[in-house]
């Protein structure tokens, strides 16, 4: 499955959103899926039938969303479209069963770019800002691979392990090519048992060196492997049912068939120059343009104007100052398209509004009001660094831990070596234990949001969910009821009545009318009990791993942490089929285990791991299956490459992980390379394991009233939702979605995403989009993946540069934030080198 980063705050938040408007709008039945005239009335191309839009999920697909907003047969904007309306323009309708699919370039074509992949991005987890390739450069470049081979490879037969394989079936289909992109993607996500890896073998961290690759490997394994064996035992319920709809694969779906319609061609459209052209010169720009702010001038990443214009006032200094453990970046600019990054333009523009208004309310107002307030006890007197008058400079960016006198301490030193339990009489000494205002808002609207998540689907989506439940449980009903009907038959004891058999027979015939369980009845389908077997496989494996390797935890919290996830996978699976929401369990993982076994700091974080990427896995494989439903791909193939890819994800996630550790510990830890993601694990690891969520958010402590924030999720998202039902009906209502408005990005990267990429998203999202839409529907999503995937490829040259010693000149433009000077230096009264 295709993944861009997400829109969510950096480590801890509980929801995932998968925009659904994007493809929803495009169906506007005044706007047939074959008009993309541009705004001059120019006629568009075939091949803009399907643009490269990008949805929540990463996938990359249809664009072009319609002049005039769909509006349901009830006449409101909004409401659940009928599941045909959604597919029938979007989806083929025909199969050729004969097609090539799993072959021998795919797999080859797959593997490589899942080692790519899978290598680059988990060297690009350790920044400070996060970022990752995305695997949409996979499904853009893997195309004019595939042409390429199928031209010049020759036409012959190999036989591997006693199955002949031909080296070119002919032509590179379209099921080869989803087949890459699902290996490749698979590998391209660093999974998340990775930061366990990190944050207990690192120096930075806890620094058990002992760990060994293969106990890593495994654990990584286990974690990305449980969650398949569920899926598959979901599959009847969220991939069969024509209800069960999975909006966000409706753009990928039109992205496929619009890379291999036969018709496809350029000759009459406005604008001549190929994608694929278009692709190299941003590749190109962006390559060459990214060695400015990220080699020769680092201060143009993240720059305060207000520092500069208010150089004497301190206070305004300290809250303009957009670097790691200070301020919040009030005004913050970047000139780096790092810290733009393409999901700016691919982003509904609706959803970026939420987003900016979230990071504004929260960052800019309401945390400088709870700090000057000193709502949580000490905020003001928490401090890292000191002005050079020997003045204390007080902290928001950070995700640090701080004692009871408002200084830094390590989480390695709450530990009981080498178990990593808590120390209590060190804890006792170092109690209460604080963090930034900054750190506890991310909490507390984490909270706030999982709630507000289930609150506003269950306002705005529960009918449907619930008529779509209905209908994805009476066919198994159904299928239950033909089974027994036949067995009783069998043995002798009666048959079923004359209709019965008769709505049996037409539901085997008919497949529920439903043209695409039809055509995919021509299929073998991978049975339960290999799912059921894997699954009891792995549970076995995980029961060894935890009792045998340091990511330990009790064989009953695995059995609970499983059940927790599998007692998950259905509604969760349903929230997405239906809205194109995905909830995460972290937080909630956290707070179940660190309440039963408060002090054992590595059990709850591999608790943690275990069951929220469980979750992860069994709704990728998932959304995987319907993909390869609505293509009409070999469920065999489809489960087969999802589990090569992330075998060979896997490894190659793990060694290069190693390879980082082992390599870059000098980088590691210092001016762009922060491991961001990873400290915040690391650091809710000693909240919720070795301190526990009794004593750091129970009554008493000095975060008791974030508690206050489930009871704000159960309430906000009724807001909206009322005043469009009862007072002030309007489309724009649904909009104003709760759980986006409390996902604010938080603490410990550079406070610089407002300002710039809020202007860039309504450039692409509004201007360009009203004011040259067919230059918009043809070229918008290629230039968000070449500039990201250009600016990604630098930063891995110039970090081998770096490797090597070879260092920029050090001046005012480029501080030597190697050696610890911040980026916006000039905000804390420093010079930009090392005195």
């Amino acid at each position: 499955m295709l993944r861009v980063p997400m829109l969510s705050p950096v480590g801890e938040s509980d929801l995932e959103y998968q925009p659904v408007d994007v493809q929803l709008d495009s169906l506007d039945k005044d706007t047939p899926p074959d008009s993309d005239d541009d705004d001059n009335g120019n006629e568009g191309n075939d091949d803009d039938e399907y643009g490269l839009v990008e949805d929540g999920t990463g996938r990359s697909g249809r664009g072009g969303r319609g002049r005039r907003q769909r509006r349901s047969r009830d006449g409101r904007h909004g409401a659940a479209p009928d599941a045909d309306l959604l597919t029938s323009s979007i989806v083929p309708t025909t199969d050729d069963p004969n097609a090539p699919s799993l072959t021998l370039r795919a797999l080859a074509l797959g593997t490589a770019w899942c080692v790519f992949l899978g290598a680059v991005n988990a060297i690009l987890a350790f920044r400070t800002t996060p970022f990752s390739i995305p695997s949409f450069l996979a499904t853009l470049l893997s195309y004019p691979m595939g042409i390429f081979l199928a031209t010049v490879v020759p036409r012959r037969e190999i036989s591997i392990c006693g199955y002949k394989w031909p080296t070119n079936p002919g032509r590179f289909g379209i099921k080869e090519h989803v087949l890459v992109t699902v290996i490749a993607s698979a590998g391209a996500s660093v999974g998340y048992g990775i930061d366990n890896v990190v944050t207990q073998k690192s120096a930075m961290f806890m620094g058990n060196t002992d760990i060994t690759f293969l106990e890593s490997l495994l654990w990584v394994l286990t974690t990305q492997f449980v969650g398949f064996g569920m899926a598959g035992l979901a599959r009847r319920y969220l991939v069969k049912p024509r209800s069960m709809i999975w909006p966000g694969i409706l753009s990928t779906v039109a992205l496929f068939v619009g890379f291999h319609a036969e018709h496809s061609n350029d000759t009459r459209s406005q604008y001549k120059l190929s994608r694929f052209n278009f692709f190299w010169i941003a590749f190109v720009a962006a390559f060459l343009y990214t060695w400015i702010p990220q080699y020769f001038m680092v201060a143009l990443q993240s720059f305060s104007p207000l520092c500069l214009l208010f150089a004497g006032s301190r206070w305004i200094k300290f809250l303009a100052s957009t670097e790691n453990r200070y301020g919040v970046g009030i005004g913050g600019l970047t000139l780096d398209w790092y810290y733009i990054g393409g999901g700016q333009l691919t982003t509904p523009w609706w959803a970026t509004i939420n987003m900016l208004a979230s990071n504004v309310i929260f960052a800019w107002v309401i945390t400088p009001l709870v700090f000057y307030a000193n709502a949580f006890g000490a905020d003001q007197k928490l401090h890292v660094y000191k002005y050079p008058d020997g003045t204390p400079i007080p902290v928001l960016n950070s995700a640090d831990l701080f004692n009871a006198s408002g200084n830094r301490i390590s989480a390695v030193k709450l530990y009981q070596l080498p178990s990593f339990d808590l120390n209590e009489t060190v804890y006792k000494a170092q109690a209460p234990i604080y963090i930034t205002s900054f750190f506890a808002l991310v909490y507390a609207t984490s909270f706030l949001s999982i709630v507000a998540a289930f609150v506003h689907v269950f306002l705005w989506h529960g009918t449907e969910i619930w008529e779509q439940a209905r209908a994805a449980f009476a066919s198994v009903d159904d299928s239950l009821a033909d089974m027994a009907s036949d067995l009783e038959q069998n043995l002798g004891l009666g048959g079923r009545s004359a209709a019965a058999a008769a709505a049996a027979a037409a539901r085997k015939a008919g497949a529920t009318g439903d043209i695409h369980n039809q055509l995919m009845a021509s299929y073998p389908h991978v049975p339960e009990r290999f799912f059921a077997l894997l699954l009891a496989a792995l549970v076995g494996l995980q029961i060894i791993i935890s009792q045998t390797t340091p990511f330990e935890m009790p064989v009953w919290a695995v059995f609970l942490c499983l059940f927790m996830a599998a007692l998950s996978v259905l509604p969760i699976g349903i929230i997405t089929a239906v809205s194109g929401q995905r909830l995460g369990l972290n937080v909630l993982t956290e707070f179940v285990i660190g309440l039963l076994i408060p002090g054992k700091t590595v059990a709850v974080m591999a608790f943690k791991s275990l069951g929220t990427n469980s979750v992860i896995q069994a709704i990728t494989l998932l959304s995987d299956l319907k993909l390869g439903h609505y293509l009409h791909i070999n469920p065999v193939h489809m489960v087969l490459a999802q589990l090569y890819g992330s075998l060979v994800g896997a490894i190659v996630n793990t060694a290069t992980t190693f390879w980082v550790l082992d390599h870059m510990g000098s980088v590691v830890g210092t001016g762009d390379w922060q491991a961001t993601n990873y400290f915040i694990f690391f650091n809710a690891g000693a909240i919720w394991g070795a301190i526990g969520p009794a004593r750091f958010f129970g009554i008493g402590s000095p975060y008791a009233a974030t508690l206050w924030f489930f009871a704000l999720g159960l309430l906000l998202p009724v807001v909206p939702w009322a005043l469009d039902k009862y007072w002030l009906p309007s489309p724009m209502w649904r909009l104003v979605h709760v759980p986006l408005l409390a996902s604010f990005n938080g603490p410990g990267q550079f406070q610089n995403y407002f300002v710039v990429p809020f202007a860039v998203a309504w450039f692409f999202q509004r201007f360009l989009f009203e004011r040259y839409h067919g230059w918009w529907a043809k070229y918008n999503y290629v230039l968000a993946v070449a500039l990201d995937s250009g600016v990604g490829i630098c930063v891995l040259l110039i970090t081998l540069i770096g490797q090597w010693g070879i260092e920029a000149p050090v001046w005012s433009l480029n501080p030597d934030i190697g050696r610890g000077v911040p980026i916006d230096y000039y905000c804390m009264e420093r010079d930009y080198k090392v005195s």
